[in-house]
């Protein structure tokens, strides 16, 4: 499955982590491009934005810290959930 993280922080980077151990794809974006690095090493996908975390996952965990940054990527996230199959959430 395509995994999508928005914000790679205390709890996204180990939810990240395990589902990368599982097999799972990950697309990935954060504020600190650092932040995504042990990641993309490992064959991650660097999204842009918000927005492009959505139009290539499956899924997608919107765990940005900060209620500013939270609404933000929602609104984001909820623009590119239009048109999507009925398997593609928002998390």
């Amino acid at each position: 499955m395509r995994i999508g993280f928005i914000g790679l922080g205390m709890m996204g980077k180990g939810m990240a982590a395990n589902l990368q151990k599982a097999g799972h794809e990950l697309v990935v974006y954060d504020l600190s491009c650092a932040a995504a690095e042990p990641f993309l090493t490992k064959g991650a996908v660097w999204a842009n934005s918000p927005r492009e975390v959505g139009a290539q996952s499956e899924v997608v965990f919107n765990l940005a810290a900060g209620a500013g940054r939270c609404r933000a990527g929602g609104a984001r996230a909820k623009r590119t959930d239009r048109g999507h199959a009925p398997r593609h959430c928002l998390l």
